[in-house]
């Protein structure tokens, strides 16, 4: 338990006591002030001296007392021997780093502090008086939260902000105040020798240099004239501190950033954690502290609202970023969402995390290059917030960045969520067409991501920086993103500035991220025109076009820069292929010609970047001098000699323990491979993170996976039939319960995961059997690639050693029924009960199950399924509805989702998505993928009818029905669609459109009892609706004329011909009238439940509990107000006025600056503001206020008075 600071003057010790004791709880006090040491006249000095007897109860009696000065510490050690100091540290979050101000021709001062630093102000006031005697109007002070009338006196002196005891918002303020210099005088008292350093960490945060007396832990911290200035409490000692400060703007502005480099190495929450870390592991046994490493990378996000998308990009790194120590700044560039308010939350759970805030929008250049400021790894990555990054991204980039000096940027593999590329390099384009000679181009958008030409590194002069590597210092050299551009065309400018600087920019294709794009808003296409021009204006005539598009729409390829892109070492016929790795293990014993015949198959016909670790188990001197001229003749081949043959399992064991590469493939050492076979194995088991195994179709071996006879007679015939076959079934993926283990790929994380191999096995035999069990005991599936078709000779090493295959079989069964006693060995063959015939029945039960309500029967049967075939589309559709049926949203989004990864182009799949987040309420994301369903089926008319919806329901309301209309014209009998125009219609009033739409339904389906309907209510209402209105007019003026027992009735009697909120809010206003608040709560509870956009009720209920003193529930009130009615002012008022009454003086008045900002004729609010600083005596505010009333309105009689009372006040004769 940590107790702080003020504890002691609120609960006795003797009370925490027991509590302590009975649960074994260590007890850390810790304070910052030496209350001991208060002088008689601070404001506090009583309340500590009641508390200084329970101050030494709790130091003498807890576990550990942590302070923050040295000086503390000697007090506290009288008491308590186990005592540490723990300096004040920033919170990262909190304190943004802001830029130092560059030098102005009028130099701001800024003194802070409470009314408890009165005398402290009076050390430097005859110095100041002297400098602004001496420079005039060029030098201006701030009094931020005490003043002294002598210096108030003076026009160059401002009053600071309302000083506030709320830390955050403080911190806000300062950081938002334009300041050149602090200063901070300590008069030399025993209660200020225990003051730390905070205003020194504060001011430097805030790119603001200090003048600091040299009193308590400024000395320590503060190197004189290098990271601020220490001077003696003389005024001749601050008097030329300050005059040598105003004459040094250059060495004012090093000593700011150099103070602020310091704070951020040493002095902030995340550089200094190890310290309370230290300090409480002596209590409690905490494990070693990780030691902090330097990012590697550091990964810079911007983001403006959108939340939903960033967190999307945060998980996706967090998942899919490994093996790379980094650090994401993410900047929130003005957010008005929760987007700050969720990554200080996410900040606890992920450590790389630095979030940022900019209070105003900056735009893309300007906060990326604060970003860039900030970043602390040799690389830096800019990265959209739209993106998630996908396994590998960052590996792949660094691949070529670490390894080429030559290369400025990288870029990525952009594709869509439906797999289609959205950028895979930029061309740049001649576009006589269009009329821009200068158009840069997404070169291969819209094309499959697995085109051919999508998959080579090249070099082209421009990347986006939707995500773009590149090395700091260059960005820093550069100058960043050239900050004239406006959200758009800075990429493009950067990397033509980075070629021009003699360095290259390349495009790596196994960098893959998916990309929503363009979800920074219509902002983004705001500055297009003045964008292009910019970029025309520097570059036109510098730049070679790589195509050129001819007025008839004819490209042309010119010859560009645009060229394959080699790595050094390499030459341009074997670019390095940097994707994740397979390391090949093959055991060898004897049978030297199967071997060799094998590992040439392997090295003929392997593309996929690959190690092979060859273990041989003790085999003879030919073999042996094989391999060992195997290995030297092949830099990726390695050789592991055993001196006794360990068997199977062990060998393979110690073969995995040996490799270097993402994915492991247990290969036996007498099969022929085709051409792509370790690519379909590695693209197989990457479909789904739940495969834990893949293999593939062969020739011999037991279980599902042998053709029954195959049509080649020699080694030359399976080649050619391994080609057919794979052209064939390309792309095929099929479960099962068991893999045979001539071939088994997967990757080196679940290897290690399962504990790779069981050793009890000997030489083998079951051996397979038993890890495809532990493959699935783990959760995983096991899956086999049906267009990779490998020949198996078979036993070829039991064949060649004279082994008896009999006997390890019969011993190594035994074996397997002791470990695995229920397993049914047929059924694990899938001699009876193969998948292929069990999924179908279980998809078709679950489906009855489903039909007649059983949902959670149904979602365990879909389960069963998608645990054994993660890839059935069936099977996550159905287990999705099921889901969704028993409310688990979570559970099916998740399948869905892997349905779309697994079938982008299903447009059901694509639907479901899209009623999903219409379901939680995310309606931007379900009009994408209502979208997408209808692009991907042009005849989906429940795709279209969704899309309508949503896209009334994200407050698109026209561009809805402008979607359905066109659907109709093309569809005009589809009566789903004209049943809901008529719908619509309806809820807007367009009764004679509504009725156009039924009658064509009616047409069409005569029996149509809805539309029959809804045309006779449509009747009948058109007139209730017209006498209910003449009633409410009738009562208004009633209520008018305070005849509230009438008006009351007749609203009543309108609301029950045709319910509406008005007729509601008329009983409201009744009610009120007659003090009876109760039943006008009750009512105004019942309008925002029915109609919760009727701004008057809302507005009503928060003026209800302003009154009743609930100030949180009316403000909450009255933005709800605001929002459903933004030209309505009376809930703007409101809501400032409730500011100001809970003390939020700041934001309060800023509420009615910008109505009168917007309405500067509003008498009433500028009234309000008059008031205001009336009560506080800003009686020149006041009055400029009053007057600037009187001259809107002349008339105005409460301005006239208040102006009278002032000038009256103010001693001055009135007008």
């Amino acid at each position: 338990m940590i107790a702080q600071r003020n504890l002691p003057g609120h609960l006795p010790f003797s009370k925490l006591r027991n509590i302590l004791r009975n649960n074994k709880i260590r007890l850390v006090y810790e304070f910052d002030d030496a209350f001991w040491t208060l002088p008689s006249n601070h404001l506090a000095y009583n309340f500590y001296q009641q508390m200084m007897p329970e101050l030494k109860n709790y130091i003498k009696s807890a576990d550990l007392v942590t302070v923050s000065t040295d000086y503390m510490a000697r007090y506290v050690a009288k008491l308590n021997k186990n005592v540490r100091v723990l300096e004040n540290a920033l919170d990262d979050a909190l304190w943004t780093f802001r830029e130092p101000r560059s030098a102005q021709d009028k130099i701001r001062l800024l003194f802070s502090g409470t009314p408890t630093h009165h005398d402290d102000l009076k050390i430097v006031v005859k110095p100041l008086l002297k400098i602004l005697n001496e420079y005039g109007d060029r030098v201006e002070v701030i009094l931020w939260g005490n003043e002294i009338e002598e210096l108030m006196a003076l026009p160059q002196v401002q009053r600071g902000p309302d000083f506030t005891p709320d830390y955050t918002l403080y911190a806000r303020q300062l950081q938002s105040l334009d300041v050149d210099l602090a200063i901070v005088p300590l008069a030399d008292t025993p209660f200020n020798r225990a003051k730390s350093h905070i205003k020194w960490l504060e001011y430097s945060a805030c790119g603001i240099t200090g003048i600091y007396s040299r009193v308590g832990a400024y000395p320590k911290h503060i190197k004189d004239k290098q990271t601020g200035l220490l001077v003696n409490n003389s005024h001749k000692a601050w008097y030329r501190a300050l005059k040598w400060m105003l004459e040094h703007p250059e060495e004012r502005l090093k000593m700011a950033i150099q103070a602020q480099e310091d704070i951020k190495k040493q002095h902030t929450i995340s550089s200094a954690t190890s310290r309370w870390y230290e300090a409480y592991a002596t209590l409690v046994s905490l494990p070693e502290i990780p030691k902090i490493q330097s990012p590697v990378v550091s990964i810079i996000i911007l983001a403006w609202n959108k939340w939903a998308f960033t967190e999307k990009c945060l998980k996706a790194l967090q998942h899919n970023t490994t093996g790379i120590v980094y650090e994401v700044i993410v900047v929130d560039n003005g957010s008005d969402d929760q987007t700050w308010k969720n990554l200080q939350e996410w900040k606890a759970s992920y450590p790389q995390l630095r979030p940022m805030r900019n209070e105003t929008n900056l735009g893309f250049s300007v906060g990326n290059n604060r970003a860039l400021k900030e970043a602390r790894g040799p690389w830096v990555v800019f990265l959209n917030n739209d993106t998630e990054p996908r396994p590998h991204w960052l590996d792949a980039m660094l691949a070529i960045a670490q390894n080429d000096p030559s290369v400025g940027a990288v870029g990525a593999k952009l594709v869509y969520p439906d797999e289609t590329i959205q950028h895979a390099g930029v061309a740049i384009v001649d576009d006589r067409k269009n009329g821009d000679p200068l158009l840069a181009q997404h070169i291969l958008h819209g094309r499959p991501k697995d085109f051919p030409q999508a998959n080579l590194m090249i070099e082209f002069q421009a990347v986006t920086a939707a995500c773009m590597l590149m090395p700091r210092e260059l960005a820093i050299k550069l100058n960043g993103f050239d900050e004239g551009y406006q959200n758009g065309y800075e990429d493009v400018d950067l990397c033509f500035r980075i070629r021009e600087a003699g360095y290259k920019v390349v495009y790596q294709p196994h960098a893959e991220l998916v990309h929503h794009e363009s979800k920074s808003g219509p902002e983004r296409f705001a500055h297009v025109a003045e964008n292009i021009q910019r970029l025309h204006k520097r570059w036109m005539g510098k730049i070679r076009h790589d195509f050129r598009l001819e007025p008839n729409g004819e490209a042309i390829q010119l010859n560009g820069p645009i060229t394959l892109y080699t790595p050094p070492g390499q030459t341009a016929e074997t670019p390095k292929d940097d994707r994740p790795g397979v390391s090949i293990i093959m055991l060898t014993f004897n049978a030297l010609e199967m071997t060799r015949q094998t590992i040439t198959s392997v090295l003929e016909h392997t593309r996929y970047p690959y190690e092979l670790i060859v273990v041989d188990n003790a085999s003879g001197a030919d073999t042996v001098a094989y391999l060992k001229e195997l290995e030297q003749q092949h830099p990726h081949i390695k050789v592991l000699f055993n001196k006794e043959n360990k068997g199977f399992s062990a060998g393979n064991n110690q073969g995995v323990a040996a490799s270097d590469g993402h994915y492991v493939c247990l290969l036996n050492n007498d099969v022929l491979v085709g051409d792509g076979w370790l690519e379909d194995l590695v693209e197989a088991f990457d479909r789904d993170a739940q495969i834990g195994m893949v293999s593939a179709i062969t020739n011999k071996a037991s279980g599902l996976q042998v053709l029954a006879s195959v049509p080649y007679k020699d080694e030359t015939g399976f080649y050619k039939f391994a080609k057919e076959w794979r052209q064939e079934h390309r792309g095929q993926v099929t479960p099962r319960r068991r893999l045979a283990g001539f071939v088994m790929l997967t990757s080196r994380a679940i290897y290690d995961e399962i504990g790779g191999f069981d050793e009890i096995y000997g030489l083998g035999n079951f051996i397979d059997d038993d890890i495809s069990l532990k493959i699935r005991q783990a959760g995983y599936a096991l899956m086999v690639h049906d267009g990779t078709f490998i020949h198996h000779y078979g036993h070829s090493s039991f064949k060649a050693n004279n082994i008896d295959l009999m006997a390890s079989l019969k011993e190594n069964e035994k074996i397997f029924n002791q470990k695995w006693p229920d397993v049914d060995y047929d059924e694990l063959l899938e001699i009876k009960n193969p998948l292929h015939e069990v999924h179908p029945r279980k998809i078709e039960q679950a489906t009855r199950a489903l039909n007649d309500g059983d949902a959670r029967q149904a979602f365990e049967l879909y389960r069963e399924v998608v645990d054994e075939n993660p890839l059935s589309g069936e099977g996550l559709m159905g287990l999705a509805f099921a889901a969704f049926f028993l409310g688990e949203l979570e559970e099916a989004e998740h399948a869905l989702l892997r349905a779309r990864l697994h079938f982008p182009e299903h447009a059901v799949v694509r639907n479901q998505l899209g009623m999903l987040y219409a379901h939680k309420g995310n309606w931007e994301q379900a009009v994408q993928y209502f979208q997408q369903a209808a692009e991907r089926d042009a005849h989906y008319a429940e795709a279209r009818h969704n899309l309508c919806q949503a896209l009334i329901e994200s407050g698109a309301y026209e561009k809805g029905l402008t979607v359905l209309t066109e659907w109709l014209n093309t569809h005009p009998e589809d009566v789903t669609g004209m049943m809901m125009m008529a719908r619509y219609n309806l809820e807007v009033g367009r009764t004679d459109e509504a009725r156009q739409y039924l009658e064509r339904v009616l047409e069409i389906d005569p029996r149509n009892d809805e539309a029959r309907q809804l045309l006779q209510q449509q009747t009948t209402a058109s007139t209730e609706e017209q006498q209910a209105t003449e009633m409410l007019e009738q009562a208004y003026e009633l209520l008018n004329n305070f005849d509230e027992q009438n008006a009351e009735a007749l609203f009543h009697k309108s609301g029950a011909l045709h319910p509406a909120p008005e007729a509601l809010f008329g009983e409201v206003l009744c009610a009120l009238r007659k003090d009876q608040q109760l039943r006008a709560v009750t009512l105004l509870n019942k309008i925002t439940d029915r109609w919760p956009d009727f701004a008057p009720a809302c507005n009503q209920l928060g003026i209800i509990h302003f009154q009743d003193g609930r100030v949180e529930e009316a403000l909450a009130w009255f933005a709800r107000a605001i929002e459903n009615d933004r030209d309505w002012l009376e809930p703007q008022r409101n809501y400032g006025l409730a500011l100001i009454e809970k003390g939020d003086y700041e934001n309060g008045i800023a509420t009615f600056n910008k109505i009168i900002g917007q309405h500067p004729d509003d008498v009433e609010s500028l009234l309000i503001i008059a008031g205001f600083y009336i009560e506080v005596e800003r009686w020149n505010q006041a009055e400029n206020m009053l007057q600037k009333i009187l001259e809107i309105d002349p008339e105005n009689e409460t301005a006239r008075r208040q102006l009278t009372e002032i000038k009256a006040h103010l001693e001055m004769p009135a007008p």
